[in-house]
């Protein structure tokens, strides 16, 4: 190792390191560069020894380990700590290692991995690193702790920078009353954003959600307004509406991209002026509320084609909050994955299911179409289904079945037309979606990202029956 270069002067964020290193030579170089650097260092020589030190200390809570050790080696070493203390920060390092070990370190959990030799500047830099993410860590743990009393379950969980920017404007945002646009694909998490925004307030009211795309058009509107009795055939009473029960709280217009136009005028009215009627009534009610919406849908093409107000657009596009698929945050896929076993194994009172390497790695290779929901419903199949503590690739849904042929070897086996290729493709993908959703038309619309109406239209065409998929929403 040779002088670093770096600065020390700064206070180490760790509380503790452990070094598990039998070779005494480098064990005694590394212990020297982290004290010299204000770490407070153990160490320990054997697998078995550091498991106990780990769990015995909470506050090492940086663990640098080889991986060829005495009695346990260090992936078994990290295996367990992951299952035991998945908070901690853990480093391999290998004199042997290669890029199948790298990535088999990753997969079950390691921070990162370090190939021996390395350097002085190598060692402090890499530790660094893993403080920055120990820090956003703590700042999400801290962030939960203003949400005491409230649901735990509805934080939104990750160490990715693009969910770590989110998390920053969600503190930011949350006392002023600005309206808020959550856009991101089905299954993202807009409503666990929304419901954080809220909850983070002083004194938040109510949190009123309604999905737009849920209600029938001919009754959203009085969902929404509320009406007196007598308004229509059938008001036999007066119904206080979703407006009036969010009064001085927060109303949440999920799906807000599928509002009909005439119901969109209206709205505009509320948001800028805080007055509504409801139906059949020729007083008006003021209200006070923070607005927010969510939608899968690109709200400016749809504005271009005239299917959503542009003044509208704007004024709910106040402070818009964007959040990337799963597919783009793989930093969180694991993290995520151990939160749903831990809680489905809690709420259903099983023991909680741990993932083998091999099954982490066939979750970090899946694409994720349906996103966090997918992932959390996938580890709530296996906490239900899987027989054993340790979940195999085979004990996840959706497991490969012999030789099936890809989607791009379904169509060009068939057809070079692109028009029939494009039906080919549509036809598959409803199929897995229905098939994904259990047969529910509204839930397999929003994997697919198009209206309901949309989805019927294209069964119908492709002859996809609805006995053999369900009819439930």
């Amino acid at each position: 190792m040779h002088p670093s270069t770096e600065s020390i002067s700064r206070s180490p964020l760790f509380r503790g390191i452990l070094v598990v290193e039998d070779e005494p030579g480098l064990r005694l170089v590394i212990e020297s560069v982290l004290t010299g650097a204000g770490y407070r260092v153990v160490s320990a020589t054997d697998g078995d020894q550091a498991l106990t030190l780990a769990l015995a200390d909470p506050q090492l809570q940086l663990i640098l380990t080889d991986v060829r050790l005495p009695k346990k080696d260090g992936m078994q070493l990290l295996t367990e700590l992951m299952q035991a203390a998945p908070e901690r920060t853990v480093i391999v390092m290998s004199a042997y290692g290669s890029i199948e070990m790298a990535v088999t370190a990753l997969q079950a959990g390691a921070y990162h991995f370090l190939s021996k030799p390395f350097g002085k500047d190598v060692l402090l830099h890499t530790v660094r690193k893993a403080e920055e993410r120990f820090a956003l860590i703590e700042e999400n743990r801290n962030l939960k702790s203003r949400l005491t009393g409230r649901d735990p379950d509805g934080m939104l969980i990750g160490v990715s920078p693009s969910i770590q920017q989110v998390l920053q404007k969600v503190q930011k945002i949350a006392s002023f009353q600005s309206t808020v646009l959550i856009t991101g694909e089905s299954g993202t998490g807009k409503e666990v954003v929304a419901r954080l925004i809220h909850g983070l307030r002083t004194d938040p009211g109510p949190f009123v959600a309604v999905n737009c795309g849920a209600i029938p058009e001919n009754l959203l509107e009085s969902e929404l307004f509320g009406v007196v009795r007598g308004a229509y055939t059938g008001a036999t009473e007066n119904r206080i509406g979703l407006l009036a029960q969010a009064h001085q709280g927060t109303l949440f217009l999920d799906e807000v991209g599928e509002l009909p136009l005439a119901l969109q005028v209206k709205l505009l009215r509320v948001i800028q002026e805080g007055v509504f009627r409801p139906l059949g009534s020729g007083q008006e009610t003021r209200v006070v509320v923070r607005w927010m919406a969510a939608t899968a849908r690109d709200l400016p093409s749809a504005v271009s084609a005239g299917t959503f107000r542009e003044d509208l657009y704007y004024r709910l596009n106040v402070v818009p909050i964007h959040l990337p698929p799963l597919r783009e945050r793989p930093e969180d896929l694991l993290l995520l994955a151990r939160h749903f076993l831990t809680r489905s194994a809690r709420r259903h009172g099983v023991e909680e299911k741990v993932l083998s390497p091999a099954a982490a790695a066939r979750l970090t290779n899946h694409p994720w179409p349906g996103n966090v929901r997918e992932l959390e419903n996938w580890m709530e199949r296996v906490t239900i289904l899987c027989e054993h503590r340790e979940v195999q690739p085979e004990d996840l849904p959706g497991a490969p079945a012999g030789n099936t042929p890809s989607l791009q070897e379904k169509v060009s086996a068939e057809t070079l037309s692109i028009k029939q290729a494009t039906k080919d493709i549509e036809r598959i993908l409803i199929t897995k979606a229905l098939n994904m959703t259990g047969g529910k038309k509204f839930a397999a619309s929003q994997l697919l990202e198009i209206s309901e109406r949309a989805l019927q239209y294209k069964m119908k065409v492709y002859q996809i029956k609805e006995s053999e998929k369900g009819t439930s929403r």
